[in-house]
């Protein structure tokens, strides 16, 4: 017995419906399978009611050994004389089926139709509505199985349940067939039902087919024997063994990865080191290299412990000596100062000039001076007289040259370049260099 679904609907969410009293003999085919009229529903809903809310179910519940009557409730549709229903027709209104007792099932070939009855009509199944969609593949899946196990066995009826086994699936490989499984698990859900198909069916029920289907169906839902179950559980602990002897190989290879990826880093780490100090070491040669060649630094002595000035020589622009720069207007550099200027200095307050005046002498009046040296040039011009007398000088019987040409102008000489200002001596060398000139001769520095 299938069990019940759990989906829910509504009575609300059908929509309007109608009972099976009010149908008319439109919708009926013109040819009856049975003593009653002939119907088909599409969109077909299988539930059982309770007030408002529809539970949705399987068919199979009414295989019970009390069943529960159910309701279908679908859109009746017509029918041809085959029973198919009319291309293009239009659906008639959603009907409803109240306490259905009996569902059958009809196999072709290699095809299954459900039928369920009413104590009015026979109602064929067209297809299911979009809500009952997975309770009907279930229903579809079992009756199709069922029809191709009735197929193979009405052919050959000396089949073996193994053969059988293998035949239904083997259908698979023909086109227009679905492909169907029928192992363990399908055994399982719906062999009782497959073989009481089997059974139900004319000239079937005493074949090896059927009676090998139901020791695989009590093989598979008979409770486990206590061998069987330590046998289940030695199976289980071999398995488990085996995964977890995996997973430890697993583990040490990847802590043999991770060794050999740590190792490669440090190796890398100590090359990236090794590189580092070779090249600090090759900086530091150089650094020692720069420092042979290049000259010592000057020293110089602390403020504190230079020796006092020395005294310089006359300073060339200025009329007195000093040791400490005065405050005259700026002009051209001094060469013994660190200071220029315009003026001359005044004399200093610690010391007097060097220079001494130079003494003027009385000068003579102009006639008193002049009258010796004119005498001795009167006397001069006495002693040689020059001759009054004109020369003329005789007719010379040589030719006149004739008249020299004009001398070409000489080209005018290429202007002379401009001298470079000489720059202006730097104040800081100009004090460097008096101070210099203020130490010892043996301090002096080169």
């Amino acid at each position: 017995m299938a069990q019940m679904a759990e989906a829910t609907l509504s009575i609300k969410d059908v929509g309007l419906v109608i009972d099976e009293a009010s149908l008319t003999a439109a919708f009926d085919c013109e040819e009856s399978a049975g003593e009653l009229p002939t119907r088909a529903l599409s969109d077909a809903l299988i539930f059982q009611a309770s007030g408002d809310e529809l539970t949705l179910c399987d068919l199979e519940v009414l295989d019970a050994k009390t069943p529960t009557p159910v309701d279908v409730i679908g859109r009746i549709t017509r029918i041809d004389k085959v029973m198919d229903p009319v291309p293009d027709a239009e659906l008639g209104p959603n009907v409803r089926l109240r306490g259905v007792t009996e569902w059958s099932v009809e196999y072709d070939a290699l095809t299954a139709t459900v039928w369920v009855s009413t104590a009015t009509a026979d109602y064929k199944l067209v297809r299911p509505a979009p809500a009952y969609a997975k309770l009907w593949e279930e229903l579809e899946l079992k009756t199709l199985l069922s029809a191709r196990a009735i197929a193979l066995i009405t052919e050959t009826k000396g089949l073996t349940f193994g053969q059988l086994r293998q035949h239904m699936v083997g259908l698979n490989s023909v086109e227009g067939h679905a492909a169907l499984e029928f192992g363990s698990e399908q055994l399982s859900k719906h062999g009782s039902f497959i073989a009481d198909q089997i059974a139900g069916s004319e000239g079937l029920a005493k074949c090896k087919a059927l009676q090998g289907l139901r020791q695989e169906i009590r093989r598979l839902t008979a409770p486990p024997s206590a061998a069987a179950l330590e046998k289940a559980a030695k199976a289980t602990a071999a398995k488990e063994a085996k995964q977890a002897g995996k997973e430890a190989a697993q583990a040490e290879k990847e802590k043999a990865k991770a060794a050999r990826e740590s190792e490669k880093a440090s190796k890398a780490e100590a090359e990236r080191a090794k590189k580092a100090e070779k090249a600090r070491e090759k900086e530091a040669r150089e650094k020692e290299a720069q420092a042979e060649h290049r000259p010592p630094p000057a020293t110089r002595p602390p403020p504190a412990t230079r020796p006092p000035p020395a005294r310089h020589p006359p300073c060339t622009y200025h009329t007195c000596t000093m040791h400490t720069p005065c405050t005259c207007t700026p002009c051209t550099p001094c060469t013994h100062h660190a200071h220029t200027m315009h003026t001359p200095c005044p004399p200093c307050p610690s010391r007097r000039s060097s220079r001494r005046p130079r003494s003027r002498r009385p000068r003579p009046r102009a006639g008193a001076a002049r009258a010796p040296r004119a005498a001795a040039a009167g006397s001069a011009t006495r002693a040689s007289p020059r001759s009054t007398r004109s020369r003329r000088s005789a007719p010379s019987s040589r030719r006149m040259p004739a008249p020299r040409a004009a001398p070409k102008p000489k080209p005018k000489p290429s202007p002379k370049p401009k001298p470079k200002p000489k720059p202006k001596p730097n104040p800081e060398q100009l004090r460097e260099r008096d101070e210099q000139l203020d130490e010892p001769a043996d301090q002096r520095r080169p």
